[in-house]
Formats: structure tokens, C-alpha cells, sequence
């Protein structure tokens, strides 16, 4: 399941290997009716098993939603939030997670971005800051939620998921942006971290 698809093409990137698998894309209703458009425009073909629902996060039932597109709640799933959790409100991110928890079961994953609290005091500690809060002011959006540096394993705990793996930017640069003499060639932006949790049990 993906929130907040947008233009997202792995669904038809990798249909080849997703045969077996149902995927669930939520986003806003002019969101997908502009890449319906594109799809159109560029002659993509809808995977058959890809699931499009149309959704404000903010304002409607998730649950609703997804079980009258036939979300099986009974499967162990992946559910996806990139650039998601931020822009919605904390009754939001409460409804989304307790619907994740309450319809997901053991083993599902959920993985997710998210800023750290001090950006939205605009403590100005990472790097890139400025500029990121620029630019998500000239597309007319604000940020509203975040966690605190060390919030996210009870944060997760609250929702009956186990840390996984929880990667910040410095460790990304690390990972991914080190050369054979491990020196980092650059640098991403400092405000987000990324967190894969693992659905402890159906009854946690």
C-alpha cells in the first residue's frame, strides 16, 4: 500500500514481479486524476492488480476507504508513507497508524519518513533546512507534524510495531554517499530521517 502516491510508477515499473500482489495507491482526487492523464498521454497501461483510492487524509475514514476498494485485512502487508507524515495533522497520523495496526498482521512492515520536531520550532540544527522550508512554502504547503531525536522507537511501540531499522541523514551520506576511501561526496538534506517497523502481533 502506498499513501500519498502521487506519480509513483513502481506498480507498472514493476508489474513483472508483482502478479501475485494487490497495491493499494492513495492519494487526493486531483492528484490521480492528473496521472490518469499522464498514464493516458503516455500510453502506460493500469496493472490489473493496482488499486487506485482516492482519499483526504485529513478529513476521511481511511478504513472506510480501503475496505470498500477490497483491502483484506487479513494479509500481511507493506504499507508505505514517503513525504507523507509531515504535511498531516496529529488526529491524522493517529488515524492512519491505528488503522495500520488494527489491519495489518504479523510481519507486516510499515515504512516512513519523517522530520525531527526541531525543524518546526525552526531550531535551524540541519543542514538544508532553510531552504526545504522555502520550498514547501512556495508550493503553498505547511508541515505539521514531526517526532522529537529518540521519539521514534515509543512512537512505533504505541502502534504495536518493533524498530526494524531507522536510518538518519548523516548515516544515509555514510551508506550511500561514501567513496572506496570513505569520504562523503555529499550531502542530503538533514532534516528527514527514514524508519521501517515490523508488526509485533494481530493482538498487540
Amino acid at each position: 500500500m502506498i499513501f500519498g502516491a502521487g506519480f509513483d510508477s513502481r506498480a507498472e515499473r514493476f508489474d513483472h514481479l508483482n502478479k501475485s500482489t494487490k497495491i493499494f495507491e492513495l492519494d487526493a482526487p486531483i492528484t490521480q486524476q492528473e496521472k490518469f492523464k499522464a498514464f493516458s498521454r503516455k500510453k502506460i497501461n493500469v496493472p490489473e492488480n493496482l488499486v487506485f483510492v482516492s482519499i483526504d487524509f485529513n478529513k476521511e475514514s481511511l478504513s472506510k476507504k480501503l475496505i470498500e476498494a477490497g483491502f483484506e485485512t487479513s494479509r500481511k502487508s507493506m504499507f508505505l508513507m514517503e513525504g507523507v507524515t509531515m504535511y498531516l495533522s496529529s488526529t491524522a497520523i493517529d488515524n492512519t497508524f491505528s488503522f495500520i495496526r488494527h489491519f495489518s498482521e504479523k510481519g507486516s512492515l510499515v515504512i516512513f519518513d519523517y522530520v525531527n520536531a526541531g525543524v518546526l520550532r525552526k531550531e535551524n540544527k540541519y543542514h538544508g533546512e532553510k531552504d526545504i522550508f522555502k520550498t514547501v512554502s512556495r508550493a503553498g504547503e505547511t508541515w505539521t507534524f514531526a517526532l522529537e531525536e529518540g521519539e521514534i522507537e515509543s512512537f512505533l511501540g504505541h502502534y504495536g510495531f518493533t524498530l526494524k531499522d531507522h536510518s538518519t541523514a548523516l548515516e544515509l551520506e555514510k551508506k550511500y554517499f561514501r567513496d572506496l576511501e570513505g569520504k562523503i561526496l555529499g550531502k542530503i538534506n538533514g532534516t528527514h530521517n527514514i524508519a521501517i517497523g515490523s508488526r509485533r502481533s494481530s493482538t498487540a
